[in-house]
């Protein structure tokens, strides 16, 4: 495409085009992926600025640069300056791939935690309904024909576009993405009108790079209030900020459902009489048209929050009861969230994602409810690189909820893995909390598992679906819940 083409059809007005007008092969912002005829686009980094790597860039034979005007490069070289770059690259990808997000029913989900259940939800009714659907998110990328570990919840423009439009050549009608809140910040889907959007929580996590949980509410909140705006909208009413978010998106004149569990909160969806196992939850759902009673293949009281999700964004994008409860009745979790590991043992095991302080909190009190009788042993760690602040918190939350917690490695990349297992002990002591601390997270879940009694419920939480573990040397294979089974085994 020449570059006058990609300019017409990417439509931002203050975006300036300098140099000769050029044929473009592809589009990159990775100076290591820069083929002969690629349009380069020198972004700000954490690390690095873009700028840097031009020199590189044009060598391995990139014909254009796309920057925000500070660089001076040679006349002969095409240019495209715009003030935010990254923004312009987002409506630049969409528009190299002919506007695939146009072609589709886009559906967003957001929030701290629920992201990926939740799409698998509405995957699942969606199904129900004899709709083709493609899913992006945590656990990757999968649609008719392809199913891809990307290891970013929101893939960066370029191959976010790239892979609409293989989604549209296989047959996809619809799109259901989980939006990250880097990826809100860093635009990586601006400029895609979504059909419906929502929000699951706001929890404590991120905050290493958000700085705060007002910047990190504000770049959830974006996805509702930054054009173009979502068609509809859904929002659960029992996060705190919920009844804020409703009022600020009705006032806009988005429809606009909120979900609950709470029978004293009025909704327009609500989950009610939930009766929870570790392998099912049974509940009433009660939305605009007529109760129904819902059998999820998923234990926990907030995957009946997530149901809840799943049901009004698929009920306002006009999909039956009967489908929806089909769709609800037919979901199989998602591996590594509440995953069950069952090899005939006389106590339960869960595998869990629970990476956060309300994940974890909210996976010890399932535990109580669902087995109030049994001890709760939990294997945990935190990420190193990561929100630092989190670790003591979930310590305490360890602390006050688990009967016994082994502290061990989650990751920890280049940090020292013992200062971070240190920072999750003040938690722990601050609430006179038992806890053992065995690093090798093998090592850890085989003491957890040798500890337990008939009854009991060992929680392995962190790593859910992930099979490796990022170390200072590099990723090495690890899987929680192979693991297990390794051992019960045995």
């Amino acid at each position: 495409m020449k570059l006058s083409q990609l300019h017409h059809a990417t439509l931002l007005p203050d975006l300036f085009h300098l140099g000769p007008d050029i044929e473009i092969t592809g589009i990159t912002a990775d100076s290591r992926n820069v083929v002969p005829g690629s349009l380069f686009a020198a972004l700000s980094g954490q690390h690095a600025h873009g700028s840097q790597f031009v020199s590189k860039a044009v060598t391995a034979g990139a014909v254009a640069i796309l920057h925000d005007g500070s660089i001076q490069l040679p006349s002969d070289l095409a240019q495209w300056i715009h003030p935010d770059p990254r923004r312009a690259l987002a409506h630049i990808a969409a528009a190299f791939h002919d506007h695939p997000a146009r072609q589709l029913r886009m559906i967003a989900v957001t929030g701290s935690n629920g992201k990926t259940t939740v799409a698998a939800m509405v995957e699942s009714i969606l199904l129900a309904g004899g709709i083709t659907p493609g899913v992006i998110g945590t656990t990757g990328v999968r649609y008719p024909g392809m199913k891809q570990i990307t290891g970013m919840t929101t893939p960066d423009p370029i191959t976010l576009h790239h892979t609409l439009r293989e989604m549209v050549t296989h047959g996809c009608t619809d799109v259901i993405a989980e939006v990250s809140s880097h990826a809100l910040t860093q635009f990586r889907t601006d400029g895609i009108r979504w059909e419906g959007a929502a929000f699951t929580n706001l929890t404590h996590d991120h905050l290493d790079y958000h700085g705060s949980m007002e910047n990190y509410w504000q770049a959830k909140q974006s996805l509702f209030l930054t054009a173009p705006y979502p068609a509809r909208a859904v929002i659960n009413l029992d996060d705190p900020r919920g009844a804020e978010l409703i009022r600020q998106v009705s006032a806009m004149g988005i429809p606009v459902s909120g979900f609950t569990l709470d029978h004293r909160k009025q909704a327009d969806f609500l989950a009610s009489d939930i009766v929870l196992d570790w392998k099912q939850t049974r509940f009433w759902l009660k939305s605009p048209g007529h109760p129904v009673l819902v059998t999820l293949k998923a234990g926990g009281r907030f995957n009946s929050a997530n149901a809840l999700t799943a049901a009004a964004l698929c009920w306002h994008l006009g999909l039956r009861e009967e489908v929806i409860l089909a769709g609800l009745n037919a979901f199989r979790p998602v591996r590594g969230r509440m995953e069950p590991i069952d090899v005939g043992q006389p106590f339960t095991v869960i595998v869990d994602f629970a990476h956060t302080p309300d994940a974890l909190e909210r996976l010890l009190i399932t535990a109580r409810e669902i087995s109030p009788d049994g001890r709760r042993l939990l294997v945990f760690g935190c990420g190193g690189e990561r929100d630092t602040g989190k670790r003591p918190i979930m310590g305490a939350i360890a602390g006050r909820l688990a009967n016994e917690t082994i502290i061990t490695d989650d990751n920890p990349r280049s940090e020292d893995p013992e200062a971070i297992r240190q920072a999750i002990q003040v938690g722990l002591k601050s609430v006179q909390g038992d806890f053992t601390e065995i690093g090798a997270r093998d090592q850890a879940i085989g003491y957890a598992l040798s500890r337990a009694k008939a009854g009991d419920v060992v929680l392995i939480a962190g790593k859910g679906h992930e099979t490796e573990q990022i170390t200072a040397t590099g990723s090495h294979p690890f899987d929680d819940a192979q693991i297990v089974r390794d051992y019960l085994g045995k």
